[in-house]
């Protein structure tokens, strides 16, 4: 009996098994699955059965406990069979491990041939160099040909008897180590005479054929003190004087008598010039940012000059890209702005017909219109049920009559004009003109409880619409640009605009002007998009703040991806890190927003005409103001639900007033 009862649980079936727990362990010697308790019931006893007072019984002497573990099964006890493992089971185990050892070989032959002098690598090596004779001196000076000194750390350690040559620890000649502004050197001065006070030096360069000397701490009784508490930077903020020759865009090269440069990236430059005391020696701007030549391989504008070592500094809001980080190197992003798309703003609100439908909604207006189609047959089947009780009253039964008398009510009411047919009479107590039937007048009722209702909020959206206007646009979203057809997408000439534009959507490349068309300054391309059918791919910040009077205001409608903007230095400058220092600090302290904001336009800079608005110009906007309800979004079907269920409501109660008149009625 128990193993049906296990047959059953096991089949599949929704059954819950309530059987005692020796049956269920011992009764089965090989069960079909496994069973699990999940609530308990009474203790029970089980046993022989006797005759009412048997001799024959069992005394407890221990032999029931030991029969009834020798066939008491446990409930986990189930004969299981394990197979061996075949081989292919531990393939994926082995192919883990063989992908591993390969990798693990990968990884150490890269580190061998890529990381060995690896100029970028953030966890910079540190030289320690003994130097105690002038052929060491000489042999160092040759690896540093090799190798750029602003790569590594140094430590050198000048030991010898020879004083002529300890004499080069304090003051070296010319810049014999190739030395840099950016190197980081020590240099340890120990003598053989057992000073108490060991010299500890730093070693840097601002010009080809001089090393510059800081005391940088002392070793005594075995404690190195340290003589400043400054870092790297504020120990290297002076530049001695030195010149440095910067190239500007001509849009940002707006200079005077006195080429004084304009613009945020100039402000910032020369405060840190005035910090760091060194000269700029403006060199003649360049027309483009700078692309390359995908022929030659070769770069124009101002990157081509720094890739050619013919300038030091890029004056520009220069955007970092995969082809210029290899020819280039650019300080901390000081501008983050997006790429948008944009196109000339209307000048004149122009009201477009369709403003006064999509006040209510798409769906709203079918309900409206369906209720005009619907009410009129209603109440003309419940005048001529009226007409049917009254024969006596001598009115034309015609229905075609009564239905366009129905017609121009419901639309009459909707449009809250005044009724007028041959149903309806004049109550001078309301005046108004109300219909004859109690059923005709409880839903006219609640019609024009609707109607007042709609017209109040219709009001106050089409007021919104009036108020907050917004300009209407050929195209609203890029799909709809690239299907118009009739703009042209223009960008600024020898630009990083283009091959950003490539990344994000080479659908917008297709329709791209032709390269002669295209303009050089950003300026064209604002007078480009006032004057033509054209649409401007730049980013924001270039389109609000380089621009003091532009022809016209343009609007976005798309937004591509964001970028940022920086200076531009040549390839391993040794100024690079100096700057990125320095603009950390203007950002902390708000310098750079402040300097931002003064060069910001102002949108309402634009030479835009505003006609005064007289008092009978308001006096629409202000009665509709006094009767409707403000609402800034275009009302939903949801919102008008209430006011279509009293309508409905009002329908059912008319109906059920003329059955009513046709059963009790005489």
């Amino acid at each position: 009996m128990a193993v049906w009862f296990y047959y059953k649980v096991c089949s599949g079936e929704k059954i819950v098994l309530f059987m005692d727990e020796y049956s269920v362990r011992s009764n089965i010697s090989n069960p079909s699955c496994e069973l699990v308790a999940f609530d308990r019931g009474q203790l029970i006893n089980m046993g022989f059965t006797f005759v009412k007072h048997s001799p024959y019984r069992l005394r407890s002497y221990g032999v029931l406990q030991v029969l009834r573990k020798r066939y008491e099964r446990g409930i986990n006890d189930f004969e299981i069979s394990y197979e061996i493992m075949p081989l292919a089971g531990t393939l994926p185990i082995f192919f883990i491990l063989i992908v591993g050892i390969l990798l693990s070989i990968l990884i150490v032959a890269f580190e061998n041939i890529y990381f060995y002098f690896y100029e970028d690598d953030n966890a910079k090596p540190i030289n320690v160099v003994y130097l105690q004779s002038s052929e060491d001196y000489e042999l160092y000076k040759r690896l540093t040909l090799l190798k750029k000194t602003n790569t590594f750390f140094s430590l050198l350690i000048f030991k010898s008897y020879n004083q002529t040559f300890m004499n080069l620890c304090e003051n070296p000649r010319g810049n014999d180590f190739n030395l840099f502004f950016n190197t980081r050197m020590l240099v340890v001065c120990k003598y053989f005479d057992h000073r108490p006070v060991i010299n500890v030096y730093e070693w840097y360069s601002l010009h080809p054929n001089e090393t510059i000397i800081d005391h940088f701490a002392i070793w005594k009784n075995a404690t190195l003190i340290i003589s400043t508490k400054s870092n790297l930077w504020e120990r290297r903020r002076s530049f001695k004087n030195i010149t440095l020759k910067v190239t500007a865009v001509k849009s940002n090269a707006r200079s005077n008598k006195n080429k004084r440069l304009h613009g945020l990236m100039a402000s910032l430059l020369m405060t840190i010039a005035e910090v760091a005391n060194f000269k700029i020696d403006i060199q003649e701007p360049e027309d483009f940012y700078g692309v390359q030549d995908l022929t030659t391989k070769k770069w124009n504008g101002v990157i081509g000059k720094l890739a050619n070592n013919e300038t030091d500094i890029g004056l520009g809001e220069f955007t970092p890209t995969k082809s210029r980080l290899e020819v280039t190197d650019f300080s901390d992003p000081v501008i983050t702005s997006p790429l948008k798309y944009y196109i000339k703003k209307p000048d004149k609100h122009i009201l477009h017909w369709s403003m006064y439908y999509k006040a209510l909604g798409q769906t709203v207006g079918y309900v409206l219109i369906s209720i005009i189609l619907i009410l009129p047959p209603i109440i003309s089947y419940l005048e001529l049920s009226r007409r049917n009780m009254h024969d006596s009253r001598k009115i034309s039964n015609s229905y075609l009559n009564i239905f366009i008398d129905c017609y121009f009510d419901v639309f009459g009411i909707l449009c809250k004009m005044p009724l007028n047919n041959n149903w309806t009479h004049y109550n001078p107590l309301s005046q108004f003109v109300v219909p004859d039937s109690s059923s005709l007048l409880s839903i006219y009722i609640w019609l024009h409880v609707l109607a007042y209702a709609l017209f109040i909020i219709y009001s106050g959206i089409l007021t919104s619409y009036l108020a907050v206007f917004i300009p209407y646009l050929p195209f609203n979203t890029m799909e709809e640009f690239l299907m118009d057809g009739r703009y042209k997408l223009a960008i600024i000439k020898n630009t990083s605009y283009l091959e950003l534009l490539r990344d994000t959507d080479e659908k917008a490349s297709g329709i791209l002007l032709d390269e002669n068309d295209l303009p050089t300054y950003s300026s064209q391309g604002i007078e480009m998009v006032c004057a033509e059918k054209i649409v401007l791919f730049m980013d924001h910040y270039s389109v609000t703040n380089n621009q003091t009077n532009p022809p016209c205001e343009l609007m976005a409608f798309a937004q591509s991806l964001q970028v940022s903007m920086a200076l531009a230095f040549t390839k391993n400058s040794p100024y690079v890190d100096y700057f990125n220092y320095y603009l950390r600090i203007l950002n902390s302290r708000g310098l750079i927003q402040h300097l931002m904001k003064s060069f910001k336009r102002r949108s309402e800079s634009v030479n835009m005409t505003y006609e005064p608005v007289r008092l009978y110009n308001a006096l629409p906007i202000f009665l509709v103001l006094i009767k409707g309800m403000l609402f800034y979004e275009i009302m939903p079907l949801a919102g008008t639900l209430p006011i279509f269920f009293i309508l409905i409501v009002g329908i059912l109660l008319s109906i059920l007033i003329v059955a009513f008149e046709n059963i009790h009625l005489p």
